[in-house]
C-alpha cells in the first residue's frame, strides 16, 4: 500500500493511519482532506485485489467548496456517472471531470 501511495502522491507527502479494515489518507499539503484507501481481495475469484477509496468524493466535494466561494452554483450541475466519474457542469460546459 505505501508503494501505491509513494507512487501516487510522491514520498513523505502524506500521513497514514490504519484501523482494522482501512488506511486513512491525509496529504500533508491539504491536512483538512482525509480520505480512506483499502486493498480489496476476493478469494474465491480468479481477480486481481484492486484498490478501493473514496479520493475521487473527497476531492470534488473540495472542488465545489471552493468554486463556491467565488462562483453562484444556482445553474449549475453537479453530477457523477459510472462511465465518466465526476463532472461539474456550468451552463451546460464541463469544468471539472475525473
Amino acid at each position: 500500500m505505501i508503494t501505491y501511495l509513494d507512487d501516487k502522491f510522491g514520498k513523505n507527502t502524506y500521513t497514514v493511519t490504519q484501523d482494522k479494515y482501512r488506511w486513512f489518507v491525509t496529504l500533508n499539503e491539504y491536512p483538512e482532506l482525509i480520505f480512506f484507501f483499502t486493498v480489496v481481495h476476493r478469494p474465491f475469484s480468479n481477480s486481481r485485489p484492486y484498490v478501493d477509496t473514496n479520493l475521487d468524493y473527497v476531492l470534488i466535494e473540495h472542488v465545489v467548496k471552493e468554486y463556491k466561494k467565488t462562483n453562484k452554483l444556482e445553474e449549475d450541475k453537479l453530477s457523477e456517472d459510472e462511465a465518466d466519474g465526476f463532472c461539474i457542469f456550468y451552463k451546460g460546459k464541463v469544468l471539472l471531470k475525473n
